[in-house]
C-alpha cells in the first residue's frame, strides 16, 4: 500500500510487473518500464497492491486501505473474533457467550432478501440437525435488521437462528464485508475450544459442498 511517488519502492523491488499501478506523473515512464500498467486515476487497487497519485489523494487512499483490511480474514488456529449480535429475543449478546464452548458452523450471508438466501437458507435444516446432534450450533449472520430476519425465519420455517449484525463490526472482523455493507457468503468452523479451524468464501451459497468444509467439519465434531 503506497501513496504518491512511493511506487518507486515497488519498482526497485521488481514487484509491480503485470500490475495496474498509479503514481506521480513524473514516474509514469518508470512504472511502464518496470512492466506495470500506469493508470491515470487518484487511487488504484490491484490485488494487495494499493497506490495513489499524490498527497491530495490520501483520503481516498485511506478509504481503500480500510476496505482492504476489512476483507482480511482472521487467522486459522487462533481464537475467533468476538463481537455483539442481536439474537432471536432481540437481545444484544456476545458471540462468545452464545457459543460457550460448543463446536459451531458459522456462516455469513448477504441478505434474507437475496435470491441466494431464498435458495439456501431453507436447505440447511439437515446441517443444523447434525450440529445439534453433537451438542454444537449452526448459526447464520447478516446485516439485516432483527425484524427482517424474524420474518425470514417464519417464512422459510428455519430451525436455526439468524443473528443480526447491523453495525457490521463482526462482519468486518471476520473479513467478509462485501458491497453495499452486506456480508459475503462465507462459512467458518469453530471448535469447542473457540479456535477457528476453517474459513472460506462461497459466493453461490452452497458451502456444504466445499471439500475443505467437509473435512474440517468432521474434525471439529469428533
Amino acid at each position: 500500500m503506497v501513496p504518491a511517488s512511493a511506487p518507486s519502492v515497488l519498482i526497485s523491488g521488481d514487484i509491480i510487473r503485470g500490475k495496474r499501478v498509479t503514481g506521480n506523473h513524473s514516474i509514469r515512464d518508470d512504472i511502464t518500464n518496470a512492466g506495470a500498467e500506469f493508470v491515470d486515476l487518484p487511487v488504484v487497487v490491484d490485488g494487495n497492491i494499493l497506490t495513489a497519485q499524490g498527497p491530495n489523494d490520501l483520503p481516498l487512499f485511506m478509504k481503500e486501505v480500510l476496505s482492504f483490511f476489512w476483507q482480511m480474514k482472521p487467522r486459522l488456529k487462533e481464537y475467533f473474533p468476538d463481537g455483539w449480535v442481536i439474537d432471536a429475543h432481540y437481545d444484544s449478546i456476545l458471540l462468545s457467550d452464545l457459543i460457550a464452548g460448543r463446536p459451531v458452523v458459522l456462516f455469513f450471508f448477504d441478505s434474507v432478501f437475496s435470491p441466494t438466501a431464498a435458495q439456501f437458507l431453507p436447505a440447511y435444516h439437515d446441517m443444523k440437525e447434525r450440529m445439534t446432534g453433537v451438542g454444537g450450533l449452526f448459526l447464520g449472520i447478516s446485516s439485516d435488521s432483527f425484524f427482517s430476519q424474524k420474518d425470514a425465519i417464519n417464512h422459510y420455517q428455519l430451525s436455526y437462528p439468524l443473528l443480526s449484525d447491523v453495525s457490521g463490526n463482526l462482519i468486518k472482523a471476520f473479513g467478509v464485508l462485501g458491497k453495499k455493507w452486506l456480508a459475503e457468503w462465507s462459512v467458518f468452523l469453530i471448535d469447542k475450544n473457540g479456535i477457528l479451524r476453517y474459513g472460506e468464501n462461497c459466493p453461490q451459497g452452497d458451502f456444504g459442498s466445499l471439500p475443505g468444509f467437509k473435512r474440517q467439519l468432521e474434525n471439529i465434531i469428533q
